[in-house]
């Protein structure tokens, strides 16, 4: 029995034998041990040396004659999967020896679909953006360089759609986990150091891949095309220079982001839009028709529940609630990030004062007043709703 499967993507960017076989080497020294895991070679058009798979790690392997595209490559490795849990890695990158382990601890004790962890860049050039913990992003995403998910989860949204270019696909992905109500965790200790690979190509293709998140899921997210492409080209920036300054040639590079959205803008003027279809909260399989179980908490004699069209994600700074009714967003941090942590996991309010009153030091008047105020006003913005209590 298996309990992990590792799904490790071979495209021709990264084709070359001194690259997989580290990548192999590094999942074999895991410390958490072989017995109960498989790794699973996909190449995308390219050919696999047997030769490659250290002794006593299990791998299987299929290419694919032609090039098919990363979604179609990722969604054959979990198809080829058995394991319960399915670990995403490029052949360019090297994880550490706790890699794996790191990842499934979070798994567990958080009760969360997905983990992604920390990747770092080589030669000690920092590290990427997550864009788990960030509260920039729309969503919580991880990149499928580095991450661990639920097999049954993938299975349930049915992995990767296909029709999305690349660069689309790790944020619809993880986007419409969490429109069913799946949460993801950060492990900061789960580190992989990847290879950082940009061509002028691949960063049209981001531009071009926003411009398709943006027909999905217009209906549902309030994606700022002038926001994102800031993130976008600030992340590329920081892979191409670091901290440093950017040289001219890399600076006309970054125009590429903006050029292949605007040529993804101007072939649907065309007619000619990629079969997209765009994500629709009446549909039936998104969490908003899912029951959200009531709160330990009330305000004038009202339960408060947390509405099935609010989602709640950590961050960096403290905890992010999106209205998808509304398509409003606040960040809570401190004290308040706190309090909406505790009810999460169903404290009474008795139990969260006494808590918040040790960890705090903060007299019990002033922090009953805090927290009514709070929940008030997370009320007037429809993050909870009250029901008369039966």
């Amino acid at each position: 029995m298996v309990d992990i499967s590792v799904v490790i993507t071979v495209c021709p960017a990264h084709h070359r034998d001194e690259l997989l076989g580290r990548c192999l080497r590094g999942v074999a020294e895991q410390t958490l041990g072989l017995t109960r895991l498989e790794v699973i070679l996909v190449g995308d058009g390219v050919e696999l040396d047997p030769s490659l798979v250290p002794p006593g790690l299990s791998a299987r392997r299929h290419s694919f004659p032609t090039p098919v595209g990363i979604s179609c490559v990722r969604n054959q490795g979990l198809r080829l999967a058995t394991g319960e849990l399915v670990a995403f890695l490029d052949a360019d990158g090297v994880p550490d020896r706790d890699w794996l382990l790191r990842l499934r601890d979070r798994l567990t004790e958080e009760a969360v679909a997905a983990c992604g962890g920390t990747t770092r860049r080589p030669h000690g050039r920092g590290e990427y953006e997550n864009r788990i913990s960030s509260s920039r992003y729309l969503l919580p995403c991880a990149a499928m360089n580095n991450v661990l998910f639920r097999k049954a989860v993938l299975d349930e949204i049915g992995g990767f759609d296909e029709a999305l270019c690349f660069g689309a696909e790790e944020p619809d992905l993880c986007w419409r986990m969490c429109l069913k109500g799946h949460r993801f965790a950060h492990a900061s200790d789960a580190i992989v150091t990847h290879r950082t690979h940009i061509s002028t190509r691949k960063l049209q293709l981001y531009g071009r891949a926003l411009r398709q998140l943006e027909g999905k899921f217009a209906a549902v997210l309030d994606i700022s095309r002038r926001a994102e492409l800031r993130i976008i080209t600030e992340f590329y920036r920081q892979a191409q220079a670091g901290e440093g300054e950017l040289t001219l040639a890399q600076r006309a590079r970054l125009l590429a982001i903006a050029w292949g959205y605007g040529r993804a803008w101007v072939a649907e003027l065309a007619g000619r839009p990629p079969h997209i279809r765009p994500v629709d909260l009446t549909e039936r399989t998104l969490q908003a028709q899912r029951e959200v179980p009531a709160l330990a908490a009330a305000v004038d004699g009202r339960t408060l529940m947390r509405p099935n069209h609010v989602l709640w994600w950590t961050s960096q700074r403290g905890c992010c609630l999106m209205n998808l009714a509304t398509r409003t967003r606040v960040e809570l941090e401190d004290v308040a990030r706190e309090i909406w942590m505790g009810l999460m996991r169903g404290e009474t309010l008795v139990d969260l004062r006494a808590r918040l009153e040790r960890e705090y030091d903060v007299a019990p008047a002033t922090l009953a007043a805090d927290i009514e105020e709070l929940l008030r006003s997370l009320l007037v913005q429809g993050m909870l709703r009250g029901t008369a209590a039966a």
